[in-house]
Order: C-alpha cells, then sequence, then structure tokens
C-alpha cells in the first residue's frame, strides 16, 4: 500500500499525527550530527590557530556539548518505540484523522514510559491503545487522569491492549469535529508527551 501524499509531504509531522516518532528521532539524530561537526570543527580550528588545546575555541567546544547532550537522550529515549504501520493506522484511523491522536509517550517520575499508540475522547471518556504496557493498566489511567486534572480536565480515561476492542470503542471518532473541551484535553495530552 502507497502511503498518501499528504503523510509523503510532512518529514517531521506534528506531535499526535502518524509518523511523528520517526520524524522526532531523525531530526534529533540530523542535529547532534551537526553539533558533533561544529564540537570537532571548533576544537581543530583552535588547535590549528593557536598550536594548543587552551584556547578560547576550546571553551566553545566544550559549551555545545550540553545542548548536544540534549538532543541525544531525546533520541536515545524515543529509540525504542516506533510508528504504527500504515496498514494498522488505515485500519484504525481512516475517517477519524482530525479526531485520533497517534503515537503519544506518556512519562512518569515513577512509571516507566507508556507508549499510547492511538488515542481519542468522546465527551468526557478518553479511550487509547497501547500495544504493549510496561505496567497495570490502572495505574497508568488513574496517573493520567491525575494529570488532566490538574488542567481541571475531569475525564475518565481507558487504556485498551487489544486492538479490536479499541476499534470498538473508536467508531464514534469517525467524521467528528472536536469541541473545545476535548481540544484542550488533546493539547494536554501532547503537553505531556515525549
Amino acid at each position: 500500500m502507497e502511503e498518501s501524499s499528504k503523510e509523503k509531504k510532512a518529514l517531521f509531522p506534528a506531535k499526535g499525527k502518524r509518523g511523528y516518532l520517526k520524524g522526532k528521532k531523525l531530526k534529533n539524530l540530523l542535529i547532534v550530527i551537526l553539533f558533533i561537526g561544529l564540537i570537532a570543527g571548533l576544537m581543530i580550528t583552535g588547535i590549528l590557530i593557536t598550536g594548543n588545546k587552551k584556547n578560547i575555541f576550546t571553551i566553545m567546544a566544550i559549551l555545545n556539548v550540553l545542548p548536544m547532550a540534549h538532543f541525544l537522550t531525546a533520541l536515545i529515549a524515543a529509540f525504542p518505540y516506533k510508528s504504527p504501520a500504515l496498514d494498522e493506522y488505515e485500519s484504525v484511523c481512516t475517517g477519524k484523522e482530525d479526531a485520533m491522536l497517534t503515537e503519544i509517550i506518556v512519562t512518569s517520575p515513577k512509571l516507566k514510559a507508556a507508549e499510547l499508540s492511538y488515542v481519542c475522547i468522546n465527551d468526557d471518556n478518553v479511550y487509547a491503545y497501547s500495544p504493549s504496557l510496561p505496567g497495570s493498566k490502572k495505574e497508568y489511567e488513574e496517573y493520567i487522569e491525575g494529570l488532566l486534572a490538574v488542567s481541571k480536565m475531569n475525564v475518565s480515561f481507558h487504556i485498551y491492549t487489544e486492538l479490536t476492542a479499541f476499534k470498538k470503542v473508536s467508531k464514534h471518532a469517525e467524521g467528528q469535529k472536536l469541541s473545545r473541551f476535548e481540544e484542550d484535553v488533546y493539547a494536554s495530552l501532547k503537553s505531556v508527551s515525549m
């Protein structure tokens, strides 16, 4: 199956859209490579100009290691997660693209990061599909409900580990236009996602 031309155009899709994780990894890899080149260039320039390593160029190179480490850490953290296969994505999201979030990675100080492949909302119920939840469903549901409650969004969060069960509850999203409240819930979910 070929990807639509709309999906081919977005090299770095927005958070919550198909291809986001792949694009994020690619973008972070390119930035890390640029930083490595910049750091090496500064070091070599300093040595060529002054003849030793003790110069301002070395200090500038060292100061660039920290921002590079930030992007490298994000690359390593996102590495184990993959975008859903195109055929699976199409079977779940066709006609629901505007009402469905994909590729959400929820991080927590106490729980392991969890991948929510698909997320949809119906009034005050949020439904998510996770192919491999690293812990108890109840813990993750309560954690995400708590995150949303901080933003005064009282919703019930339900995680499904079976795709067929998630497809049944997400049928309502077909052709759905999101309300302002639902858009705010999605924005909050995206803001806590990696």
